[in-house]
């Protein structure tokens, strides 16, 4: 569960509110494809977003569309490149073969700015559009910003890259800032745990090579290449100058899981000195847990549309990269007719995310079920109970926090903990005699009246006997009644419910997705 700490407060407010740096604040794709990105929008909600998905979801597409989502006039050259500023030509290259991987698109982005436009522009708003065997133009009309892009080629170490090794007599040594030199330094050194002393630049033409100190000399050629790629993506924010927007492919590459974490403090703290924006792809778990959930998006394609997940957990993004649908949390229920009413009614992006247990008595075996899960610190559960316990939710907190008093948390804590995972189903009754009060309350039974074959007075009077049959035989009486499968009755019901009565689903909803998001 990830802690907003001051730091993220702090460029998150500066991120959603400086208009200086023309921050980037979405990208939407409409009217067609490109690759394997169909129309669909990602927000940036946070100055460091880090794309997930699986090969061939779109994460790579979406990356060079940011990368071109702004012009360059000023005299900083990105990484591995001979001019100032991205065009399409430099990430999408197609074969004469190669068909159907762009349609007719349009590509529009958002930002931060306080710049306003000449007439037909719109203030923050970028509109790119292309035909198939049409061409992207008029460049020079996108806001300004300095933005680079380093692709997986930034960790081939130079001793196996044929230029480098065929310049490695060319290069000559670039001075490097005192306070670049220091933070480059205390950086590496934090995030690889080695004592770095000395860090020197040494180009020719547009290629960089760098010369450490830490136990021992030595360049790029006989760097790790997590090592090399680090100093890399960190000289080239420093360079870049402040606000800068700054797009890694497969930021974790070459990187071991202690550095990742390490490293997203220190892109941390250069957002918070230099007002930059990174948006990165991963299949990095830890990369994915050393940030907020606003900071987080998940990237799904299949067949022609592209799914866009905003502040995923870690955990369901990582089961999706493995094709494993792991549900991220339990939800505790008293009975089948409790399972049934979510596992019917609750949207299908919850559903894919939980797992409805059946628990059995909320007096007995649910309170013993979260006493477990208190001791054991386990934080993936949450319980909804039927309406007509809501009267008791108090003596049942206060009964298991008497059996937790060898534990040594606060008892506001103990409340605090139980309290959040507890919510109900609608009503102040059973769910079975609630879903019959809600249909004969229901002004329109249109539904029920084609499933059942039955008219509107005739459906109030099947509900009204199975209301008074008895707690927990509502459903079996109707089931009578109408000489259905009882597994027909309650779908009819619960689809009659969901169409009718959506806001009270909605509430049920929010309260899961505030959990999954704990």
């Amino acid at each position: 569960m990830y802690k907003d700490r001051t730091i993220d407060r702090k460029i998150r407010t500066d991120f959603q509110s400086n208009p200086n740096f023309n921050y980037l604040q979405s990208i939407e794709v409409s009217g067609g494809g490109i690759r394997g990105l169909h129309p669909s929008k990602v927000e940036f909600k946070y100055p460091i977003t880090a794309i997930a998905g699986v090969n061939g979801s779109g994460k790579s597409t979406l990356l060079a569309l940011v990368s071109c989502a702004f012009h360059n006039t000023s005299s900083f050259v990105p990484f591995n490149k001979n001019s100032n500023y991205y065009t399409y030509s430099d990430f999408f290259v197609f074969a004469p073969e190669e068909k159907g991987l762009v349609s007719q698109i349009e590509i529009k982005s958002t930002y931060l700015t306080d710049f306003v436009p000449a007439p037909p522009k719109i203030k923050g708003e970028d509109i790119r559009k292309k035909k198939p065997s049409g061409k992207w133009n008029d460049y020079n009309t996108r806001p300004e910003r300095v933005v680079s892009f380093l692709g997986i080629n930034r960790i081939l170490p130079p001793s196996e890259d044929s230029k480098y090794r065929g310049y490695r007599s060319s290069f000559k040594e670039t001075k490097i800032d005192e306070i670049i030199k220091s933070f480059l330094t205390s950086s590496l050194t934090r995030i690889f745990g080695q004592g770095y002393t000395d860090i020197k630049l040494k180009e020719y033409k547009n290629y960089k090579l760098f010369y450490v100190t830490n136990i021992n000399q030595y360049t790029g050629y006989n760097m790790g290449a997590g090592e090399n790629a680090v100093l890399t993506l960190l000289y080239e924010i420093l360079a870049a100058g402040e606000g800068a927007l700054i797009v890694v492919d497969e930021i974790e590459l070459g990187i071991h899981v202690s550095a990742q974490k390490k490293l997203i403090d220190v892109l941390k703290e250069l957002c918070k000195k230099n007002h930059c924006q990174i948006v990165c792809s991963t299949h990095s778990q830890y990369i994915l847990d050393s940030l907020p959930l606003d900071g987080r998006v998940l990237i799904q394609s299949s067949g022609l549309r592209t799914t866009i997940t905003q502040e995923i957990s870690s955990e369901f993004a990582l089961s999706t990269l493995s094709g494993q649908n792991q549900p991220e949390m339990s939800v505790f229920v008293e009975d089948e007719v409790a399972q049934s009413f979510l596992q019917n009614v609750l949207c299908e992006e919850i559903r894919k995310r939980i797992d409805v247990k059946i628990i059995g008595s909320a007096d007995n075996s649910i309170p013993a079920q979260m006493e477990a899960h208190f001791r054991e610190g386990s934080d993936n559960f949450c319980v909804i109970m039927d309406g007509d316990k809501k009267n008791k939710k108090e003596d049942m907190v206060k009964g298991i926090i008497k059996r937790l008093d060898d534990r040594k948390e606060s008892e506001a804590a103990k409340k605090d903990y139980f309290n959040s995972r507890i919510t109900y189903l609608p009503g102040d009754c059973n769910p079975e005699r609630y879903l019959l009060q809600s249909i004969k309350n229901a002004s329109d039974k249109t539904f029920l009246e084609q499933a059942w074959l039955k008219k509107t007075d005739e459906i109030i009077n099947i509900c009204n006997k199975g209301i008074v049959a008895g707690t927990h035989s509502e459903f079996w009486e109707v089931h009578n009644l109408l000489a259905l499968p009882t597994n027909t009755v309650i779908s009819d019901i619960l689809r009659f419910y969901k169409n009718i009565y959506g806001n009270e689903i909605r509430t049920i909803e929010e309260f899961i997705k505030q959990r999954l998001t704990a």
